[in-house]
C-alpha cells in the first residue's frame, strides 16, 4: 500500500501544542498515525520531538493555523516548515470554521461499498466505511473525537438565530490541528512512500 505523509499543527503555550502525522493511500483514506501532544513545553522542546517522529516519516507538507505567525516562523528556525491553513480572506471566522468541521465530517460519513485496503470484506464492512482512521495509540485524538460537542445557543440572550453554530471552544486542540490539514490537503500524484507501517493492526475509528 502506498503512503504519502502529512502534518498538521495547532499551537498552544498553556494549551497543548499539537503535531499529527497524517498518512493518506491510494484511494484517499486518511490514517492518523501518529501525535505529539503536550502543553507548558518549550518550543525547542515541541521541535526536538516532532523532528525526531517525523525521521520515520517521508514528510509531503505540513498545515497550520494560520494566525500563529510567530510560532510558524520560530518553527522554521527549527527545521519545520509549516503552511498556513488555506482560509479565504473574505472568510468570516465561523464561517470558516464550519466549512472545515464539515470537511472533516465528509471523511467520517461511511462510503457505500467503500472497503479500506487495511480490512477484509467482512459483513459488517459491506455497507462501506468512512475514509478517516485513528490509530488507536493517539489516545489524545480518540478522546477529542469523542468529546466534541456543538456550542449551545442561549435562550436568554439576544443573538442571531441564522449564525452558523460553532464548536465549544475546549479540549479541540486535535481537532483543530485535523481540520487545519482538511481544508488544506490537496490530492498529490507522485512522492507515495511503499509502506505499511503496521496499518492492519493499530486502526482504529
Amino acid at each position: 500500500m502506498r503512503v504519502q505523509i502529512y502534518r498538521a499543527m495547532d499551537f498552544g503555550s498553556q494549551n497543548p501544542t499539537v503535531c499529527l502525522w497524517i498518512a493518506v493511500d491510494d484511494d484517499d483514506n486518511w490514517f492518523i498515525i501518529d501525535e505529539h501532544y503536550e502543553s507548558g513545553q518549550t518550543i525547542d522542546y515541541h521541535a526536538g520531538v516532532i523532528n525526531s517522529k517525523s525521521k520515520n516519516y517521508p514528510i509531503v507538507a505540513t498545515y497550520g493555523d494560520p494566525s500563529g505567525t510567530q510560532w510558524i516562523q520560530e518553527f522554521a528556525q527549527r527545521g519545520i516548515y509549516i503552511t498556513p491553513a488555506t482560509k479565504e480572506t473574505s472568510t468570516a471566522f465561523n464561517t470558516w470554521v464550519r466549512y472545515k468541521i464539515e470537511k472533516v465530517a465528509e471523511k467520517l460519513k461511511a462510503i457505500p461499498g467503500h472497503i479500506t485496503s487495511v480490512r477484509r470484506q467482512t459483513e459488517q464492512t459491506l455497507a462501506g466505511e468512512p475514509s478517516l482512521y485513528v490509530f488507536s495509540s493517539c489516545t489524545n485524538t480518540i478522546r477529542e473525537f469523542e468529546t466534541y460537542r456543538w456550542k449551545e445557543k442561549s435562550v436568554t440572550q439576544a443573538q442571531d438565530l441564522n449564525e452558523p453554530d460553532v464548536p465549544e471552544k475546549a479540549n479541540d486542540h486535535a481537532m483543530d490541528a485535523l481540520s487545519y490539514f482538511a481544508c488544506s490537503y490537496k490530492k498529490q500524484d507522485d512522492s507515495y512512500d511503499d509502506v505499511n507501517r503496521g496499518l492492519k493492526e493499530k486502526w482504529r475509528i
